[in-house]
């Protein structure tokens, strides 16, 4: 029953090493995501699929945003689901453990 996935963090040490998997799954599930711009969701959150905000008055801001703008939830929900399916889902996922595991078992 989610229409915006939201994952806001603190910019602690702990926090920087976090693998914005939380995102991910909102993304598998065409949400628009709203997330802190701290360690590796700079790399997952692009303007298409949501917001990156660095305080509480960008996130109300994309909160209010996503939440009366219907155009830019549509289009950011499709965009989700679509960059979840080109770069996280299981075949490729799966597609870089076979590779990375074969490259080790290759240097041994």
């Amino acid at each position: 029953d989610a229409h915006i996935g939201i994952m806001p963090l603190p910019d602690g040490e702990f926090e920087k090493g976090k693998g914005s998997f939380k995102i991910i799954q909102y993304m598998a599930n065409s949400l628009p995501v709203i997330a802190s711009d701290v360690g590796n969701n700079i790399n997952i959150v692009a303007p298409s699929v949501g917001f990156l905000v660095s305080n509480k008055d960008e996130l109300v801001s994309a909160i209010l945003k996503l939440s009366t703008d219907i155009d830019e939830w549509h289009n950011m929900s499709l965009e989700s689901y679509n960059i979840w399916r080109s770069n996280f889902n299981f075949d490729k996922n799966l597609e870089i453990w076979k590779k990375a595991i074969s490259e080790h078992h290759h240097q041994l």
